[in-house]
């Protein structure tokens, strides 16, 4: 709950800003000199509902990192099949942090995208 309340306040201080106007479109591709460097990863949780029946998939997201390395878009890039496990992934998503991408030296706003496997053992 309190990830939660900071990364809404962090969304909060980009719109009192006006950074957000410096983000990059979806489809705007963005050179970079680094790309961005997941740093931390939390486990992800399998849904309840898809680990009583029996779900396993695969799906792509996408997300914007922002120039601090704080995620503040997600998306479905490539569903799984099931709403439980895009769901799930979107919303972990938001609790990844990166080493931003670089351009001339300087941390920028880029999308990233990037698998995730959910296998029942």
């Amino acid at each position: 709950a309190d990830d939660k309340r900071e990364h809404a306040k962090h969304l909060l201080a980009l719109v009192d800003d006006g950074s957000v106007c410096d983000l990059p479109s979806i489809s705007e591709p963005v050179p970079v000199d680094k790309f961005p460097e997941m740093i931390d990863q939390p486990r992800i949780e399998y849904p309840k509902v898809a680990m009583k029946r029996g779900v396993e998939g695969s799906m792509f997201v996408k997300a914007l990192v922002d120039k601090s390395g704080v995620v503040v878009k997600a998306m479905v890039h490539k569903s799984s099949g099931s709403m439980s496990l895009d769901n799930a992934a979107v919303e972990h998503a938001y609790y990844c942090r990166y080493k931003p991408a670089e351009q001339s030296g300087n941390p920028i706003a880029v999308w990233v995208a990037y698998q995730y496997e959910f296998v029942l053992h």
